[in-house]
């Protein structure tokens, strides 16, 4: 989806209604499935604000999403927001913010701001609140005002338009926030270039993406592309405030769930998998990784890659690091699932594909996308 806003389409929904931007948006997400659902276009500034205290005080009031992607516009505008998402990732929620500048304190607990180059019709530098889990919501707003307006004063001057909508339709979502994971992994955070940082290492794409919950592959020792991957992410030092889940290959079985209740399956510390499952090699491991976070293991329910979307869904990670060889996996790890296909059509966290030469490329979900 092309969420650059057109002066044409700025236009048209400011006056005549939604007609322009709502079949592109409708042609490109539904990709021949049910229309979108619980869709709303908006045009008052007040409604608008309305909405998005709403939206903020049931981040804060019931259960928490495990990342949020909040739009400020610039900086100015962030600071006066501080204390309103400082409360919100005190709940443990991951707070992505973007806007143009760079704010006196751009880290703030569990806020990282991203900031951006100029971009008065780019989605990433409008105002937006949105979040996958556990209800999903997206709240979006271009501001359509003269030049001279764009990003000064409150949401409710007089001479300020703004239109937008908001949705609770779950393509709407994830097309949204893949589109803003690219933006994150391309704008390190402090940085104002609005290029894509670095040389292209997977030390830069995972660094760029700031994430607070990174899912990785673990095995025996037998894959060598898995323990090369692992390492680099490891000699790079500590992720900051970053939990990190372990993925264990070598636990996959089409025959034996190693959860004894289906309700039962969650991350597990080493201690209980060096003592209640008897997988030292794997305990050892979570023992050696240098971490800024916890770091948990995860044993697989399923085979293939679609149980690891399922679990990074369910865990509302915010980014899955792979070896590039399943980007030409062999006939049995293509008959097994073990693709990257079938991953990033199952999670809606970004997928950061890691080559034999050190350099990285990120990939947004395909989740709910088509396949044809």
């Amino acid at each position: 989806m092309d969420w650059k806003l057109t002066e044409a389409e700025a236009a048209a929904i400011g006056s005549s209604g939604i007609a322009t931007f709502l079949d592109r948006l409708q042609g490109q997400l539904r990709n021949g499935g049910d229309p979108i659902q619980g869709f709303s276009f908006l045009c008052d500034a007040r409604e608008m604000l309305r909405i998005s205290r709403e939206i903020e005080a049931g981040w804060k009031t019931r259960p928490a999403p495990s990342s949020v992607y909040v739009g400020f516009q610039n900086q100015q505008k962030f600071q006066l927001e501080t204390d309103r998402y400082n409360q919100i990732g005190r709940r443990g929620v991951s707070v992505y913010a973007f806007g143009e500048g760079q704010p006196e304190s751009p880290q703030s607990g569990a806020i990282t701001w991203f900031s951006l180059p100029p971009g008065r019709r780019n989605l990433e530098n409008q105002w937006y609140l949105v979040a996958r889990t556990p209800e999903p919501v997206a709240f979006m707003a271009w501001e359509v005002s003269d030049d001279s307006l764009w990003g000064q004063y409150g949401a409710t001057h007089p001479d300020k338009r703004f239109v937008g909508f908001v949705s609770e339709d779950p393509r709407v979502v994830l097309a949204i926030t893949s589109h803003l994971d690219v933006v994150r992994a391309s704008n390190r955070p402090g940085s104002i270039s609005g290029q894509t940082s670095g040389d292209g290492s997977l030390q830069d794409a995972v660094s760029g993406m700031a994430p607070h919950r990174l899912g990785l592959l673990i095995d025996d020792g037998k894959r060598p592309a898995v323990t090369r991957v692992l390492g680099a992410i490891t000699s790079a030092g500590p992720i900051p405030n970053c939990d990190l889940y372990l993925y264990d290959l070598a636990s996959a079985s089409y025959l034996v769930d190693p959860y004894p209740r289906s309700d039962d399956r969650h991350p597990l510390e080493a201690a209980y998998v060096r003592n209640a499952i008897g997988r030292p090699y794997l305990a050892d491991r979570m023992e050696q990784i240098p971490a800024d976070g916890n770091v948990f293991a995860i044993l697989p329910t399923g085979v293939g890659f679609g149980d690891l979307g399922e679990w990074s869904n369910r865990l509302g990670l915010d980014g899955v690091v792979i070896p590039s060889e399943y980007e030409h996996a062999g006939l049995i790890d293509r008959l097994r699932g073990y693709t990257l296909d079938a991953l990033r059509f199952a999670t809606t966290a970004s997928v950061v594909i890691s080559s034999p030469t050190g350099a990285a490329r990120l990939l947004p979900s395909l989740a709910n996308g088509d396949r044809g």
